[in-house]
């Protein structure tokens, strides 16, 4: 099994995404969000030159789909119906698309991958914005905080193990450093 060293920019970029390829029912962008760029991982993970032409089909073939309800499910388990609500609405907003986006550029660039369209970056009054929603907002921060829990109910863990479950079929797994 090929072990690939993945740094922790990489996987930190897991956190945002806006690729127009996600099937969303109930419009949950944040379902969006996880799943496209949890591609995007993939996709990145794929530029490795240690991997042969079977494990990138392979790769390929990972239906991220899938998951989709996971994360929908996992997150209406979490929050109510408003907070749900709200979370949308917020992650709707151009300008925190346009830092979603931007910071998903600018991560996932650092790599090499390029992309089709380049995002505005926000401006100093709209991440002022965004930032204090963040910092004001219960319903954000108890986003934030779920977002990045490793317990076993959050949608983030139960995606990434499908990942790793999948990407082990595919005889790739993490280097020792990552796990």
């Amino acid at each position: 099994m090929k072990f690939l060293k993945v740094t922790s920019l990489a996987l930190l970029a897991i956190l945002s995404s806006n690729v127009q390829a996600t099937d969303i029912k109930n419009n949950n962008i944040v379902a969006k969000m996880t799943i496209d760029t949890k591609t995007m991982f993939l996709q990145l993970i794929k530029t490795s030159d240690e991997l042969t032409a079977e494990q990138k089909t392979c790769i390929d073939n990972i239906d991220m789909q899938s998951q989709v309800n996971v994360v929908e499910k996992s997150m209406e388990n979490y929050f109510d119906e408003a907070e749900l609500k709200e979370i949308n609405d917020f992650y709707s907003k151009p300008a925190v698309q346009n830092m979603v986006d931007a910071s998903r550029q600018q991560m996932f660039g650092h790599f090499g991958l390029q992309f089709a369209k380049k995002s505005p970056e926000p401006t100093k009054e709209e991440f002022e914005m965004i930032e204090k929603a963040f910092t004001s907002n219960p319903t954000l921060q108890k986003y934030l905080v779920y977002n990045g829990s490793k317990e076993s109910s959050s949608f983030n863990k139960s995606v990434d193990d499908f990942m790793n479950t999948e990407l082990e079929k595919c005889g790739i797994s993490k280097s020792k450093e990552q796990k």
